[in-house]
């Protein structure tokens, strides 16, 4: 009896699955032995070493997967130090590492940071949110199942750019499976995620190394359990609609439990939870330099500019101010703060101030356009309320034209891009050299270390009203992080305002409020 020769295959973890998927076939293992070899990425340096001196000259096949020299620091891991097990006669067949974006282009390696423990690739969708400061896992799972997230062309376009992708990387490999992989991608999800073939792709591989060794392919072969099923993650609807289009059933696409690499298996919300927490776990700075980068790559680009759309639409944003929103959350603030707490309580200040405007000041102020400066406005979105309202073109009574203000240069790029149609200056107002009819003060005073002097600056660049509006009388024993005063009657009393109203607000908790005119009109 002729004794069998031996092989292995070498790689990452593809390769023990892409010897399991040889030997299937009769013909193979009644001519190979196989010699064991951990897969590249998780045999040490002593243990790969002593391997190559045990098996020196032994081998009369080796199945490589391509990798660039000294891809782990040393040239222990080269294929051509591997390769040293070969007999003068053995024979070296290299395969490409064989992932495919185009199955699910929304699936990538990062970057910039390590590979999550959950999987070793990063979703783009919880990237994208992540990176912009949003955490919501449900909003994740709502985005992954919009069908017209990728559009046909898009789908096509990531298909077409893998299929290259694949050609270029084993262009001069003895083993090619590029073309017949892209259109077995186009006829099934050959693919549990982007870079775990199924045992569909996985046999193209193996019957171009079958047809290198002269050994026939056994048509009858099929194998019953996957050999690469570690994680499967459900394809995105676009996706699945694409597939539809091509003619695969649906039951053939995957879709439902999400299960990852530690073996668990989670529902789609589940599996962002996770995603969103790994990624959060990098910082702020990280996740947008990682989308940057993600961003200039020919495939993700597309994704991510396809789940920004969907996020401003969501939130009705222009994706000006969502990239704003992303460098604020770098800088610590979320955007659960700035879109639900801070932007609405200014816009709720702004409210309570447009009620003295109209029971105080319409009176006084009938005909024209004011001049309104908003001081103190930090994102500006109580500005915004104000011109909107009062716009040359609307039925108001009164017109204003407003300039927002703030000496903290934080909000300025995101006043700009979200109210463009509002003047916002970032400087010192009373070195400004201007004046406004109105001057608003919407709870600043209480910030500042001395607010009578302050007031009397407000009067001087004020042509016709200052109107304040404070924290009434708050606790001195609990006053809140920056505010330096608790104002109550005697800052009222020295204000000595034309009229003044005491209040229970509905966006203050705290205390009472309070708003008091000034009058300065000569």
């Amino acid at each position: 009896m002729t004794a069998k020769q031996r092989f292995t295959v070498y790689g990452n973890c593809q390769a023990s699955a892409l010897a399991g998927q040889l030997l299937s076939h009769p013909g193979f293992a009644a001519r190979y032995e196989y010699v064991a070899l951990e897969p590249c990425f998780l045999v040490s340096e002593d243990t790969i070493t002593r391997w190559v001196v045990d098996n020196k000259d032994q081998l009369d096949l080796l199945v490589a997967q391509h990798l660039n020299p000294g891809w782990r620091g040393s040239p222990a891991w080269d294929v051509a130090t591997v390769a040293r097990s070969l007999r003068t006669s053995g024979r070296l067949l290299r395969y490409a590492d064989i992932y495919f974006r185009g199955v699910n282009p929304a699936l990538v390696y990062p970057k910039t940071f390590a590979r999550p423990k959950h999987c070793d690739y990063i979703d783009l969708i919880s990237l994208t949110l992540a990176a912009h400061g949003f955490t919501d896992a449900q909003v994740c799972a709502a985005i992954h199942e919009e069908e017209n997230l990728l559009q046909p062309d898009e789908v096509d376009a990531a298909m077409d750019l893998a299929e290259a992708e694949l050609a270029r990387r084993e262009a001069g490999l003895e083993v090619q499976a590029s073309r017949q992989i892209g259109e077995l991608c186009r006829t099934l999800p050959a693919f549990h995620t982007f870079n775990h073939p199924s045992n569909a792709a996985l046999d193209l591989v193996a019957q171009a190394v079958l047809t290198a060794t002269g050994v026939a392919r056994d048509s009858s072969v099929g194998l019953t359990t996957e050999l690469l099923h570690t994680v499967h993650v459900p394809l995105p609807a676009s996706l699945r609609a694409a597939y539809r289009r091509w003619g695969v059933g649906a039951a053939a696409l995957p879709h439902g439990m999400v299960r990852l690499e530690r073996g668990e298996q989670v529902d789609l919300p589940g599996y962002f939870t996770i995603a969103l927490a790994s990624l959060a776990a990098q910082g702020p700075q990280a996740l947008l330099q990682e989308l940057a980068l993600q961003k200039q790559d020919r495939v993700s680009g597309v994704v991510i500019r396809a789940i920004e759309r969907s996020l401003c639409n969501r939130l009705a944003l222009s994706p000006a101010v969502l990239t704003e929103i992303g460098r604020l959350n770098s800088a610590g603030i979320s955007p659960d703060f700035l879109l639900t707490k801070a932007d609405p309580q200014a816009v709720g200040f702004m409210v309570d101030l447009l009620g003295v405007v109209r029971q105080m000041l319409l009176p006084r102020l009938t005909g024209g356009a004011f001049s309104v400066l908003d001081l103190g406005a930090k994102s500006g979105a109580g500005s915004e309320l104000m011109g909107y309202l009062g716009q040359s073109a609307s039925f108001s009574k009164l017109k204003f034209g407003i300039t927002c203000a703030d000496i903290d240069p934080t909000f300025v790029d995101y006043c700009r891009a979200k109210h463009p149609h509002v003047e916002y200056l970032n400087a010192d107002v009373f070195q400004a050299g201007r004046q406004w009819d109105i001057v608003l003060c919407s709870h600043v005073v209480e910030h500042v270390p001395n607010p009578i002097d302050f007031v009397r600056r407000l009067r001087l660049i004020a042509r016709q009203y200052v109107v304040l509006a404070f924290p009434y009388v708050e606790d001195p024993a609990k006053l809140i992080q920056g505010h330096v005063h608790s104002l109550g009657h005697d800052f009222l009393r020295a204000l000595a305002p034309s009229r003044y109203e005491i209040y229970d607000g509905m966006f203050w908790s705290q205390s009472l409020c309070c708003i008091a005119v000034i009058d300065v009109r000569p």
